[in-house]
Parts: structure tokens; sequence; C-alpha cells
């Protein structure tokens, strides 16, 4: 399992090395940065993540698959509870309680621990995070 995870991660961090390489040496400057960054992140790595995907067993997937399950019912439920709540109690659009609502569902999952999460939202509440 560690061995999957290095090959998956490695050549991430070779890139980024190679590529801070690259400026020290002033081989790329600083002004393509921003089509790097879209070839990298579009192209680059996706491609990395989906060979390393294939490339795991069918086996080792299918022993995550209840972690999976549990996962991804519980984000949406969260999501779904608080998309609720941004359009019927605080009225907002559709669009931006959405994005608001991927954003908590993700905020629990990445805690783990509800009353962390409950108190991170509560320090920033929606009204806070809009420019």
């Amino acid at each position: 399992m560690l061995h999957m995870i290095l090959g998956s991660i490695v050549p991430v961090f070779l890139v980024m090395a190679l590529g801070y390489l690259a400026g020290w040496t002033r081989d790329i400057d600083n002004h393509h940065v921003a089509e790097l960054n879209a070839l990298v992140m579009d192209f680059a790595l996706p491609a990395s993540l989906f060979v390393a995907m294939v490339q795991t067993p069918r086996s080792l997937l299918l022993e995550q698959g209840q972690l999976m399950i549990v996962l991804a019912v519980s984000m949406l439920v969260i999501y779904g509870l608080h998309f609720w709540l941004q359009t019927s109690l605080l009225k907002l659009d559709s669009r931006q309680a959405s994005v608001e609502s991927l954003t908590t569902g993700l905020c629990f999952l990445m805690h783990g621990h509800t009353n962390q999460s409950a108190r991170i939202l509560w320090l920033c509440p929606p009204r806070r995070l809009r420019p």
C-alpha cells in the first residue's frame, strides 16, 4: 500500500522540484507561470492520478468500498441539509448555496469530527465568507 501511495505522490513532488530548479537556473521565467499551472493542474496531475488508480489492484479498491460508501452518503446528506438551510432560511440563490454547501460537506469530512467542524463554521459563517 505504501508503495502505491509513494508511486502516486513522488512524481508530483519530482515535477515540483524540477520546476523550482528550472526557475532557479532561469530556464523558465515568471511570465508564463499561469500557462504552466494550467498545464500541470488540468492535464499532468489528473493523468498521473488516473494512471495510479488504474494500476491499483481491483481487490484493494474493493476492500475500501464500504468506507467510500459511508463517506459519499455522509457528504451527500450534509450537502443536502446545508443546501436546504441556505436556500430556505437564508434565502440565498441556488448557485451560491451550492458552493457553500459543498464546502461545508467537504469540511465535515476532512475534519472528521462534527464539533470541530461546527466550531469552524461558527467562526466563519456564510455571511462573513462573502466578498
